[in-house]
């Protein structure tokens, strides 16, 4: 909002918008948002290719039983899968609340 511009990785970006500085965090958050729609098709290659090396990793190694491709990451952060769908259905049926929390952030 000022004029000036500063060039930032993805991760010093996030730092930004997770951190303290309160007055950079709108041009983060733009920036973002600007570079996602810019590289969109590299963004989702790559998370097309993060998702399936998991997969492939979990077809490995898993000889006795099939794994569900969260079943790490639900194991990582100590939670049950109905957890997991618990969360999302009620983010879903709020998802009005947190849209508004967008907008009057914006």
């Amino acid at each position: 909002t000022d004029g000036n511009s500063e060039e930032l990785g993805f991760s010093q970006a996030a730092s930004i918008l997770y951190g303290s500085e309160f007055e950079r965090q709108e041009a983060a958050w733009r920036g973002v948002q600007d570079a996602m729609q810019t590289h969109q098709e590299s963004f989702a290659a790559i998370l097309n290719a993060l998702a399936g090396w998991r997969l492939t990793e979990n077809k490995k190694r898993s000889t006795k039983r099939e794994v569900h491709f969260l079943e790490p990451s639900l194991h990582g952060s100590r939670i049950q899968a109905e957890t997991l769908n618990a969360m999302m259905t009620v983010t879903k049926d709020s998802r009005a609340i947190g849209q508004k929390a967008g907008l009057l952030m914006a």
